[in-house]
C-alpha cells in the first residue's frame, strides 16, 4: 500500500523489464540505420534530378525566349528595308512620272 491507499499496479521489476524490451537488438539497429541511410541516399537523389530538371527547364526556355527575340528582330529589320525599298521605288516611279 502506498500512502494514498492505492495499490501500484507496475512494480520495478516490470519497469525495468518494459524498458530493456523497448531497446533494440544489435541486428534491429543496425537495419534501421541501413534503411534510414538508404531512405537518406534516396531523398538526395530525388533533390539532385529535381534540380537537374529545373534547370534543364530554365535553360530550354531561356534559349526558346532568345530565339524568340532573334527572330523579332529579324521580322522588324526585314519588314523595316522592305518598307524602305518600296518608299524609293515610289518615289522613284513619282520622279519619272512627274518627268513625262
Amino acid at each position: 500500500m502506498t500512502w494514498s491507499g492505492i495499490e501500484p499496479t507496475t512494480t520495478r521489476s516490470q519497469i525495468r523489464r518494459t524498458n530493456h524490451s523497448a531497446t533494440l537488438p544489435p541486428a534491429a539497429a543496425v537495419t534501421v540505420c541501413i534503411i534510414a541511410a538508404a531512405a537518406v541516399v534516396v531523398l538526395v537523389v530525388v533533390v539532385v534530378v529535381v534540380v537537374v530538371v529545373v534547370v534543364v527547364v530554365v535553360v530550354v526556355v531561356v534559349v526558346v525566349v532568345v530565339v524568340l527575340v532573334v527572330v523579332a528582330v529579324v521580322v522588324v529589320v526585314v519588314v523595316v528595308v522592305v518598307i524602305a525599298v518600296l518608299v524609293v521605288v515610289v518615289v522613284i516611279v513619282v520622279v519619272i512620272l512627274h518627268r513625262a
